[in-house]
């Protein structure tokens, strides 16, 4: 298994942005909220190559009430690095056009399935 780097996960994205699981949990053990995303290139098609990115310690998260109404789609969807140095957010993820989905976190983990 390939876990994927900051750059090979933002590219995937470009293509991987039709969400086939959206998971949020709090983790007991790591006192934090972790967010899973299985996003697929196309839902309809069987045996597809699927993306799985695990992101940990969620923080500011913001679900717009638009997407629960709509074909569940993250289109340009970015992950950034930040610099802002606080404890816990190393990370920021958001749409470059819509805003559907926005929120910071310390750590992800992702490869293909």
């Amino acid at each position: 298994m390939h876990i994927l780097s900051l750059d090979e996960l933002n590219e995937h994205l470009n293509t991987f942005d039709q969400v086939k699981k959206l998971d949020l949990n709090y983790d007991h053990e790591e006192n934090g909220y972790t967010l899973t995303l299985i996003l697929s290139k196309d839902l309809f098609t069987e045996n597809v190559e699927k993306l799985l990115i695990k992101f940990v310690y969620i923080s500011d998260f913001s679900l717009n009430e638009s997407f629960l109404n709509n074909f569940q789609q993250f289109m340009s969807l970015y992950i950034e690095k930040n610099n802002d140095q606080l404890e816990n957010v190393h990370y920021q993820i958001s749409q470059v056009e819509d805003e559907n989905i926005a929120f910071k976190c310390k750590g992800f983990l992702a490869n293909l399935i």
